[in-house]
């Protein structure tokens, strides 16, 4: 919903100075014809109701004109209208959201809640009040008499008009003299030849859209009045000018004042009768030549106002900058709350545009300290130095080591230069790309998507396979760190640690399993470095359900980045990946179920329900 808001009001932002162009050419055009006018509110209606357009040298926008769709994450949220008075003003009141309150919440996310919530509430109410007065008017047009064709007589209206959309009609006033009913006849019929009640009802609802912007208003205003006095002269043009005094009687004794008809926008008579009578006295038809100029005045600056401008490339940044500007932002906004941030990397960067947008795939790196927190409070680290375990030395100081959080991603650029970032997992070749933030990525979010790793660990259970597991009752599943058997896990090829889980899932009568095994390449790494290996098995039929065979990352662009700490021997682990066979994981798979049921047939608490 937040992006959609934004980009409502980068397109309102974008239609505003495209109507005050408008109202301005609207007075240079005031003695030509209306038809000309008319025609200009078709760049206004494009630019409430399309959110993208194209690059144009002859742009009559302003440069770089936008609210950012990230706005609600930045350090310090601004907004580029174009002015910078308004700018000033608005920045100066936009909040920042909080720097070391973990559990309070985005000032600037709860500003765009509420306007989010006042902007659907006018819609809403808007178009309620719309549908309520339009049912009003056709009940009382139920009794209209037919004349002919869609020609209807009404009583109790005084001026003519039309009604409906797919059918349209025109409803006559039954006091209309006979002599008037030509010229009105031809002015409401005009009306629908050129579809303007189709036009009046679209822009309309683009109003209704955008009804926290007054110049909107005025534009559907200014519109409506357009369309009638180009009906009028084309009245005036097929019938002659003779008629110009008799025409202009009958709009004075037709007048209402009223612009949308019973508060009905498929409904709509005659307006604005002054101008309208001064218009049609004064309408002359303009030569050849100042129509052929005109035209080209209206396609040029209409091109103009519906086009966006050409970026400078003199001054373009590049779109890995600006990927990379991005990511930092909000792995800043995201981590810093937990780890002091020291440098951050894009590589492997391909990039390719992909109907209109720009896409690029890209590995990313953040390197990391973990100073800000005890180390003691790391439950697997606590419990080696109570146990008295002769490597709590080595956990401790790995764990103040520089480590990297490493993300295969993928960054699409729209037109609006608004970024969408995407994941998966390279290893697997099926998976498909799934949309994230950054926020994503904290422990507590993935957690939810992978609840083996939820694990109470205060139950350590006494074992030969590993130098610590644990046992969660009830999610039915262990923690594990420091495997010891399935050498596919050991530490002489990848000298180090591992650290996963296994649960059983009574609801899908499953096995799962996730282990990530640490190559010492990058001191205290753990679980963020790799490679990975997840699977789920079915317990009856040992089908494999589930499969993931993640890659370690590339050490050596990682060297480039901390070669001091980096073992250059170690090198040849890059993007190295534990095999498995279906075979081997099905041993496992068994293995692991048993174990865990021998736990589970020790522990008195545990009840197994079939």
């Amino acid at each position: 919903m937040d992006k959609l808001f934004l980009t409502v009001l980068n397109m309102s932002l974008t239609a505003s100075y495209v109507i005050a162009f408008v109202i301005a050419i609207r007075l240079f055009l005031k003695k030509f014809p209306k038809n000309f006018s008319y025609l200009l509110w078709i760049a206004v209606l494009f630019r409430l109701i399309c959110p993208f357009s194209f690059d144009s040298i002859v742009s009559l926008i302003p440069k770089n004109v936008n609210i950012p769709q990230d706005i609600a994450y930045m350090p310090k949220p601004e907004i580029n209208s174009g002015i910078t008075v308004i700018d000033s003003a608005v920045n100066n009141v936009l909040p920042s959201p909080p720097i070391n309150q973990i559990a309070s919440a985005n000032p600037m996310q709860i500003w765009l809640a509420i306007g989010e919530a006042v902007w659907l509430i006018g819609i809403t109410t808007l178009l309620i009040y719309s549908v309520i007065t339009t049912v009003k008017l056709y009940s009382k047009l139920r009794n209209a008499k037919h004349i002919k064709d869609n020609i209807y007589l009404v009583n109790g209206f005084k001026t003519p008009f039309v009604f409906g959309i797919i059918y349209p009609k025109v409803y006559l006033p039954d006091r209309l003299l006979e002599s008037e009913k030509s010229y009105v006849l031809l002015h409401e019929q005009t009306h629908i030849k050129r579809l303007d009640h189709i036009v009046k009802l679209i822009f309309f609802i683009a109003t209704c859209i955008h009804w926290f912007n007054p110049l909107a208003w005025i534009a559907f205003y200014l519109m409506g009045e357009d369309m009638e006095l180009s009906c009028d002269e084309k009245v005036v043009k097929q019938m002659g000018s003779s008629i110009k005094k008799e025409y202009s009687s009958s709009l004075l004794s037709m007048s209402t004042g009223k612009r949308i008809l019973g508060g009905s926008p498929i409904a709509f008579g005659e307006n604005n009768t002054k101008d309208r009578i001064k218009n049609v006295l004064n309408y002359k038809k303009p030569k050849f030549w100042v129509i052929v100029i005109l035209i080209f005045v209206i396609i040029a600056v209409g091109i103009g106002l519906m086009t966006n401008p050409k970026n400078d490339k003199s001054v373009t940044v590049s779109n890995e900058d600006k990927i990379s500007a991005y990511l930092k932002e909000n792995s800043i906004n995201t981590f810093s709350l937990y780890y002091e941030l020291l440098d951050f990397n894009i590589s492997d960067y391909q990039e390719k545009v992909v109907g209109g947008k720009i896409e690029a795939i890209f590995s990313y790196t953040i390197v990391h300290k973990n100073y800000d927190r005890d180390p003691d409070t790391v439950q697997y680290i606590k419990e080696a130095k109570e146990r008295g375990d002769k490597n709590y030395q080595t956990y401790y100081d790995e764990y103040l080591q520089p480590q990297n959080m490493n993300f295969f991603l993928k960054a699409v650029i729209d037109e609006y230069n608004t970024i969408t970032l995407y994941s998966k997992n390279p290893a697997i070749e099926s998976e498909k790309w799934h949309q994230v933030e950054m926020s994503d990525f904290v422990i507590g979010k993935i957690t939810e998507e992978h609840e083996s790793e939820n694990i109470n660990r205060n139950e350590p259970i006494e074992n030969n396979i590993a130098e610590y597991i644990s046992y969660d009752y009830e999610n039915r599943s262990i923690y594990i760190a420091g495997l010891k058997i399935f050498e596919e896990f050991g530490t002489e090829e990848f000298e180090y640690a591992n650290e996963g889980s296994a649960r059983i899932i009574n609801d899908e009568n499953a096995i799962e399993f996730f282990i990530t095994v640490s190559t010492g390449l990058v001191p205290g790494a753990g679980s963020i470095t790799g490679p990975d290996v997840y699977f789920k098995m079915a317990l009856d039929t040992n089908e494999i359900v589930e499969k993931k065979l993640t890659h370690a990352p590339n050490y050596a662009e990682i060297a480039k980045l901390n070669p001091e700490h980096i073992n250059p021997d170690s090198i040849q682990y890059s993007e190295k990946i534990i095999e498995l066979s279906d075979e081997r994981i099905i041993e496992i798979g068994e293995y692991l179920k048993e174990f865990i049921l021998e736990v589970e047939s020790k522990l008195d608490y545990f009840t197994y329900e079939d």
